[in-house]
């Protein structure tokens, strides 16, 4: 493979190499892709720092090695051999037909999931830069379905599935589509797993909100108890995939072209208001 870009400090890229396979008895290479960032670069070496390696590219001689980073154990570093380097752009993170047609859809449902889902994604890459698609299978197919599927049947059939799951009469009020799609296909998705309160207290669910839209308020207000363990902003903006996929699942699910993170942040923000005077 001969390559003749130039990369630099800062710049996004997906990278494919075949490696020994180290983790197993198999004496075969093994291909591997990853997508991180150049953390530094001359003419003949790139050096890009992934999720959880850090790897060397020697242009040159077409070599890559891998530190592997593992918080339980020292790995020592692996060679392999470079098949492929480029910069990662939108149409790297955009949908598949091939992935769909898996999912048993139709072809006009493709073609809208395709078109909608893919629009978004150069709403986000444009908003966020394209240091998110390191992170871009935060992102996926059945998402994008979920989403859909809000938009053609409406938000009101959405809340009254969630709705479904309680017996309360106290209620959680949102006051545009987007902050009730974050909240049940973000935030409860997450939340409802107890993957981040098991952190504290053995899982339990923090509230037995119904949920309610109305237009008319100008912020999220709630008439029952809302005591979450988290800081919703800073947990749920940490990674940039998952900033993306918030703005994703927003402009899916609601039709808003224009979301932003202003938007999703403010959400967030409102929703840490609500666990202060709780």
């Amino acid at each position: 493979m001969n390559t003749t870009k130039e990369f630099s400090e800062g710049q996004p890229i997906s990278c494919t190499f075949s490696r020994e396979e180290w983790l197993s008895d198999s004496e075969e290479d093994v291909e591997v892709e990853s997508a991180g960032t150049v953390i530094e670069a001359d003419e003949n070496k790139v050096f890009v720092e992934t999720n959880r390696k850090r790897l060397r590219i020697n242009l040159e001689n077409q070599s890559v090695t891998i530190e592997q980073h593992d918080l339980y154990r020292e790995v020592p570093e692996h060679n392999g051999s470079l098949i492929s380097i480029s910069e990662l752009t939108a149409e790297d993170a955009y949908l598949s037909e091939e992935r769909l047609r898996e999912k048993d859809l139709t072809e006009e449902e493709i073609k809208a999931i395709i078109e909608r889902g893919n629009e978004a994604i150069d709403r986000i890459t444009d908003v966020l830069g394209q240091q998110w698609l390191t992170e871009k299978r935060w992102i996926n197919h059945h998402e994008a379905i979920r989403c859909q599927r809000i938009y053609e049947n409406g938000i009101n059939q959405r809340i009254k599935e969630s709705n479904e799951r309680w017996d309360s009469k106290d209620k959680i009020v949102f006051p545009t589509e987007e902050a009730v799609i974050v909240w049940t296909q973000e935030v409860l998705g997450q939340l409802s797993d107890g993957a981040w309160e098991n952190e504290h207290v053995d899982w339990e669910m923090y509230h037995e909100l119904k949920i309610e839209l109305d237009t008319s308020q100008e912020t999220i207000t709630t008439t029952g108890e809302f005591e979450p363990w988290i800081e919703f902003e800073n947990t749920l903006c940490e990674y940039e995939g998952q900033k993306a996929r918030m703005m994703f699942e927003a402009i899916m699910g609601s039709g808003n072209e224009n979301v932003s993170m202003e938007n999703i942040r403010s959400i967030l923000s409102q929703l840490d208001n609500l666990s202060a005077s709780s």
